[in-house]
């Protein structure tokens, strides 16, 4: 059996669970700001893509969603100018 190499730092499990757990949120939190900035410019329930409007069901299951389903699917074959 090999010694550990002490030089190099020990990340536990759960420390790795937690720098996942940060990012996650840190990703969600990046998004809320996204979804707030374009509520103030006006633009939010509209696909980044298209401009096409997303559904107001689409938005009650994901209100951080910034595409419409042709663009979410990825089957769209002709993105906005």
């Amino acid at each position: 059996m090999q010694a550990p190499d002490l030089d190099q730092p020990i990340v536990h499990e759960s420390e790795r669970d937690y720098r996942s757990l940060l990012a996650s949120s840190e990703r969600t939190l990046d998004d809320v700001d996204r979804a707030l900035a374009a509520l103030d410019a006006g633009t939010y329930g509209r696909c980044e893509l298209c401009g096409d409007g997303i559904p107001d069901a689409d938005l009650a299951r994901d209100p951080l969603a910034t595409t419409c389903a042709l663009h979410t699917s990825g089957h769209a074959d002709v993105v906005a100018d």
